[in-house]
């Protein structure tokens, strides 16, 4: 296995994520050339190393780390363009199935001895193939009454700066009731990250943090709220996701929170 390809090989599908972050996801939905049509770079690299790429994704381990890498960076590009989408983990096996499809395909594709030509033609199918498999997950985890709003606005979970929410919160910390949960804490838990560090007693919860001492990878649609539940035992609740919430109001979704909470600090 050459290590060098490997790496040059994930930078590669890094770096289409990153060429394709201000899309939308009704651009994915719709088929869009921007994610359906490879960029020349994208050709010209797959078929100059073919023979190294599927040398590596003949083996397990490596097969399963792209897999893994195309699967993260997916879940990151649909939760950050709409905090608002709910993924079941059903519907996460869902798309891990979907990439093992894909990176077999791909697998597979590059051992065939084709000219350049035949090459191109194959690569814009079997993305087309693959992005065609995106739009009907797409379809099953947006239901059709509120699928517009879900797609075409980015309800855009940022990282914003543990002050700025406080201020904007207009949270006291000297008055704070300890442990405070943090609905929708973002990747990089900054708020977490910054009570910790001044002695406060805290949990985060997000669909793309790391379960960690102070923070756990958990869908905040689906956690429980409801009376004698562990998320009752916190008499603080934040949130910066309300932030957005006016943006689909309209369409019929509802953030129901318990009346018995009494120190719910949203904005």
């Amino acid at each position: 296995m050459n290590p060098t390809i490997f790496e040059k090989t994930v930078s590669t599908i890094q770096k289409r994520y990153l060429e394709n972050q201000n899309a939308t996801l009704q651009q994915v939905y719709d088929l869009d050339t921007t994610f359906t049509f490879p960029q020349q770079w994208e050709i010209d690299f797959s078929y100059k190393y073919r023979k190294e790429i599927s040398e590596i994704l003949d083996l397990p381990e490596y097969f399963d780390q792209f897999v893994q890498l195309f699967l993260e960076s997916t879940l990151r590009f649909t939760v950050e363009h709409n905090q608002f989408i709910s993924l079941t983990t059903q519907n996460i096996d869902d798309l891990k199935t979907l990439y093992q499809k894909y990176v077999a395909s791909i697998r597979d594709f590059l051992h065939q001895e084709t000219s350049y030509f035949v090459f191109k033609t194959h690569y814009q199918f079997l993305l087309l193939q693959h992005f065609n498999d995106l739009h009907h997950q797409l379809k099953n985890i947006t239901p059709e009454p509120i699928r517009p709003a879900l797609l075409n606005v980015n309800v855009v979970c940022a990282e914003y700066d543990p002050k700025l929410q406080l201020e904007i919160m207009n949270i006291n910390l000297k008055k704070i009731k300890q442990p405070v949960l943090d609905i929708g804490c973002g990747a990089a838990a900054n708020l977490i990250h910054y009570l910790t560090e001044l002695g406060i007693s805290c949990l985060g919860i997000d669909q793309l943090c790391k379960n960690t001492v102070n923070t756990q990878k958990i869908d905040w649609f689906t956690f429980s709220t409801q009376p004698n539940t562990w998320a009752q035992s916190f008499p603080t609740w934040l949130s910066a996701i309300i932030f957005n919430l006016t943006i689909l109001i309209p369409v019929g979704i509802r953030i129901n929170l318990p009346l018995s909470t009494k120190n719910i600090l949203i904005p």
